[in-house]
């Protein structure tokens, strides 16, 4: 499963680096991001978590995306300046993930850190840039970006990056959507439900909506 296989690389990181989940809208990049996350935050004990869901009409407000991820961190000074520096940007993030949140299940010494961005290809650029920064200028650190974005090919401020592409479901993957819903499909319905869906679940789930 695809988050079994984000939470190992995360375990596993050893420097910093990006991992973009890229696939169809609805496919549901979204749904596995906050699955990582609530993992994350219901451990016993972790390393500093950063997420965010990007405002796309935010996208020309400089530094909106560097502000939303950490806003539940009363102990760290956003900038609030109106065009804020990239070093203002970039310090404002290296210090949530070095300095542990007071009242958090954060432990310090050589944890793994997560900073995940949902729409990450809609976010204003001078945020995209202090996330780039903070990966190349403090590699040593083991930071794991997870990042999601809607076409192949990702790249962020210019930068390539590992990809996870999503695809559709497969048959029985459709006939699990419905029995939750509690329909049970017959398997050629089953099947072509799948085959025009391409097994996009928000897909099937509008279609069987309307059962």
């Amino acid at each position: 499963r695809e988050i079994e296989l984000l939470s190992s690389r995360l375990d596993a990181v050893s420097e910093s680096g990006f991992l973009a989940v890229t696939g169809d809208p609805g496919i549901g990049k979204s749904t596995l991001l906050k699955h990582l996350v609530q993992r994350r935050l219901s451990a016993p004990t972790t390393g500093p978590i950063l997420w965010a869901a990007v405002s796309p009409w935010r996208v020309h407000t400089p530094g909106a995306l560097i502000r939303q991820l950490i806003q539940d961190r009363p102990d760290v000074t956003p900038t609030t300046a109106t065009d804020p520096t990239p070093d203002d940007l970039l310090d404002a993030l290296l210090t949530a993930v070095t300095a542990p949140a007071e009242t958090s299940t954060e432990i310090p010494g050589d944890t793994a850190i997560l900073i995940a961005v949902d729409d990450a290809d809609l976010a204003d650029e001078e945020s995209l840039q202090a996330l780039v920064s903070l990966e190349r200028e403090h590699r040593g650190r083991r930071i794991l970006f997870v990042v999601t974005m809607s076409q192949p090919g990702a790249r962020l401020a210019g930068t390539a990056l590992d990809e996870l592409r999503l695809d559709g479901l497969d048959a029985q993957g459709t006939a699990d959507i419905a029995a939750r819903r509690g329909i049970v499909l017959h398997p050629a319905m089953r099947d072509e439900l799948t085959r025009h869906t391409g097994g996009n679940p928000r897909d099937i789930v509008a279609l069987l909506d309307e059962v």
